[in-house]
């Protein structure tokens, strides 16, 4: 069953980086968690949106307000 959510569901771009954390070190898709804060501070579903080579970006578009 899926839950309607009434905030708006706004996409955050991201960005790929090395990361590292603990004794692992790896590409990473990162955001600042300071952009996520302001969406959810305002009312808003903050979705991450990674990179991605999409022909047609409307399909993921339709996803977020």
């Amino acid at each position: 069953m899926i839950v309607s959510d009434p905030r708006p569901v706004i996409g955050l771009t991201a960005y790929s980086v090395s990361a590292s954390w603990g004794v692992w070190q790896s590409e990473a898709v990162l955001l600042p968690r300071s952009y996520a804060t302001a969406v959810q501070r305002a009312g808003g579903l903050a979705i991450l949106l990674p990179p991605d080579e999409v022909g047609d970006p409307s399909e993921f578009l339709s996803l977020i307000d």
